[in-house]
């Protein structure tokens, strides 16, 4: 069982700025998942994040695609900080995935779009696949931890607006999602990360914030993994928006010194990895090779292009760039990278820049997950 996760940064020609656009899977040369949305590139490049869970035979290979869709297929290309990850499961995970569009529904209602047994999401198809001890929870639409223990929680959903993470009944936080009817479907990514107790439940909902139409689309995934209790990791959700940022600067999106206006609250979970607040570095005590995986949730004062960079010990690993309208406003950025061969006593960081003025705003989350393998095998012979 595998988790496959792109995150594919969109550019097209000058004459080409609202492209309709066609992302897929293979997995020998057969789709097995896709999406289509625009993308408004008129304002810069732009960022859609999916993600699949497998089971994918040995020797099979994974590909991921763009292509265009519109008649006219000016050109779109991929660019700098495009990423597919793809991670064999530990053991135990869930995953839900919308085979169909939600039923569209009028104002600010709360809908969960995973749940096929309520309204309005019984007008789509619901796909999911269980392995090991976590399960759906007997209401729908949500994911059970069954024994517990350390589990990444992921969304990649094509919604409207906000979208709040549920745990036992009970939202933990909401993010502002903005969306621009020219990039319809538009896409959020919301990611959590802790150490769960048994019969622990988890789900996503969408919340409008006008009178529009609204619908969670086709190819939106929901999905928790369980990775090895001994694995070191940290996880820090940011609850507040930050200072106002000077624009070509750049700033540790999760350091407490940059939140001195609305106060600094941030949900965390850690285990091995120590996260030092006052400068929002990850500081690795194991050797070993890390994921950083980020949500970027940015509110911009005009027309901007913004900056995600992955650092080790202070130095600029890669950058990703990503444009944003501010009528789209706030907007989100996912960026992952795998820092291999870390030592210990080195420190992770994100930092984020912008063309223009801006406020990171609440629902940017950071996870470093300590990358796992199988244990080596017993020898053999003499």
């Amino acid at each position: 069982n595998y988790l496959i996760l792109f995150t594919p940064i969109i550019d097209g020609n000058t004459s080409n700025t609202s492209p309709n656009v066609k992302t897929s899977i293979k997995v020998d040369g057969t789709e097995i998942y896709s999406v289509s949305y625009n993308v408004y590139t008129v304002y810069g490049r732009q960022e859609r994040t999916c993600h699949k869970v497998l089971n994918i035979s040995s020797g099979s290979y994974v590909e991921a695609f763009l292509e265009e869709v519109d008649a006219d297929a000016e050109g779109i290309y991929s660019v700098q900080g495009t990423s597919i990850q793809v991670q064999r499961l530990y053991d135990d995970f869930g995953t839900f995935s919308l085979e169909g569009d939600n039923a569209l529904t009028t104002g600010t209602g709360e809908v969960f779009p995973f749940n096929t047994g309520s309204a309005p999401g019984s007008s789509s198809t619901l796909s999911s696949s269980f392995n090991g001890n976590i399960s759906q929870a007997p209401s729908g639409g949500r994911l059970r931890t069954g024994d517990g223990g350390p589990a990444l929680f992921l969304n990649s959903s094509y919604p409207t607006l906000e979208l709040k993470y549920y745990k036992n009944g009970s939202s933990q936080w909401a993010t502002d999602l903005r969306k621009n009817r020219n990039d319809d479907p538009t896409e959020g990514t919301t990611i959590a990360l802790e150490n769960y107790s048994a019969n622990d439940y988890v789900t996503l909902s969408v919340k409008g914030g006008s009178s529009a139409n609204q619908r969670t689309n086709a190819s939106s995934s929901m999905s928790l993994m369980s990775i090895p209790s001994d694995s070191h990791y940290s996880f820090v959700h940011v609850n507040t928006d930050s200072d106002s940022l000077n624009a070509f600067a750049y700033y540790n999106v999760l350091s407490s010194s940059i939140y001195s206006g609305n106060g600094y609250s941030v949900v965390s979970s850690s285990n091995g990895i120590i996260f030092d607040s006052d400068t929002g570095r990850f500081n690795v005590t194991r050797d070993g090779s890390y994921l950083m995986l980020a949500t970027n949730y940015v509110f911009a004062s005009a027309d901007l292009t913004i900056f995600p960079t992955f650092r080790e010990d202070g130095n600029l690993i890669t950058q990703v760039n990503s444009g944003q309208d501010t009528s789209d406003d706030p907007g989100e950025t996912t960026a992952m990278y795998v820092f291999p061969n870390v030592a210990s006593g080195s420190y992770l960081e994100l930092a984020v820049a912008a063309s223009a003025q801006f406020t990171i705003e609440a629902g940017t989350a950071v996870a470093v997950i300590e990358m796992y393998s199988d244990a080596a095998p017993t020898p053999s012979g003499p």
